[in-house]
């Protein structure tokens, strides 16, 4: 998939922050999106080798959709038509212009050639150092506040128990768990970063590979010889093997048993997750094996990728 020569629009660490703190499930569904769509393209920018040529983009960079659209199909946030409510009408014919109030945008962040994290990824995270708004505290039922049902945008949605709103809460549900992916990319060494650039840029890549590349020995292995990425980026990606690892975890025995379109994307989301989390560091990936060994039900990695799985030690991964 070729990239679009289209420039979307740039998003601001304020008006990320905001609406993700806001009370507006849909705005935050919306950010969330153009979340993940920024990193993406940005690490792309950042990380692809410009001598190999220009960037074919496979679907796991670009998308990852389902029946209730819980995808990232676009790079340009949809631009509605604008709604006045009746109170801000000039009905007494003052002709003076309505002033609200608005979030301002905020620092975008620049992208550097060779660095990362860079542009929006690192500004967020000098704005926000513990990504407070994604991760949440870990505290009480609240405490992390994408994960249904407990989860603020998530009570709402669900409060009604229609289908529309469920499909919302899926849908944000998605989006969480793409962009823990992406914000553990900022624990990645330098050099492992851009070799997985290239390689996902250069062919097709199949996310249900990512057990088999998290369980290589030899690939953890090279993590050693590469330099260590700041201490606060560790502490985030520590952050998200406990309190957020689990979860993932817990999707992988609920979902792979179905066979809709939206598990199959869920699932998808999840390895890729967990393969950025297992290449932040060869401590990362053991405990990730060690979870899939121990916290997986029985057969559940042989039906996530029954043609590639092998068993390595009697049966066990």
């Amino acid at each position: 998939m070729k990239r679009s020569n289209d420039t979307p629009e740039k998003l601001g660490a304020l008006e990320f922050c905001t609406a993700l703190n806001g009370e507006d499930p849909e705005r935050a569904i919306s950010f969330l999106k153009r979340f993940v769509q920024t990193i993406r393209r940005e690490r792309v920018d950042a990380l692809f080798d410009s001598s190999c040529g220009e960037p074919t983009l496979c679907e796991e960079i670009d998308i990852a959709g389902s029946d209730d659209d819980v995808s990232i199909t676009s790079q340009q946030p949809l631009k509605k038509k604008a709604k006045v409510e009746d109170w801000k009408l000039d009905t007494k014919s003052y002709n003076v212009p309505f002033v609200g109030t608005s979030t301002h945008k905020g620092p975008t962040g620049t992208v550097q050639k060779g660095k990362w994290p860079t542009g929006f990824l690192e500004t967020y995270l000098e704005q926000s150092p513990q990504a407070m708004e994604i991760l949440g505290s870990g505290k009480g039922e609240g405490g992390l506040p994408f994960v249904p049902p407990h989860g603020p945008h998530h009570v709402m949605l669900l409060k009604g128990r229609d289908s529309r709103g469920k499909a919302l809460s899926a849908k944000l549900f998605s989006l969480y768990i793409q962009a823990l992916g992406e914000i553990a990319t900022c624990g990645i060494p330098l050099e492992v970063g851009k070799k997985q650039i290239q390689k996902l840029a250069s062919k097709k890549f199949d996310s249900y590979d990512t057990i088999r590349e998290i369980n290589s020995e030899q690939n953890t292995a090279k993590l050693e010889k590469h330099v260590q990425v700041k201490t606060s980026y560790q502490q985030i990606v520590s952050t998200i093997m406990k309190e957020h690892l689990p979860i993932l975890f817990n999707v992988l025995n609920s979902e792979c048993t179905n066979a809709g379109r939206q598990s199959h994307f869920l699932l998808a989301a999840v390895l890729t997750t967990l393969g950025s989390l297992s290449s932040t560091s060869v401590g990362a990936a053991r405990e990730i094996i060690r979870g899939l060994d121990s916290d997986l039900k029985e057969g559940v990695l042989q039906r996530l990728a029954p043609s590639r799985f092998k068993s390595t030690h009697d049966g066990k991964i």
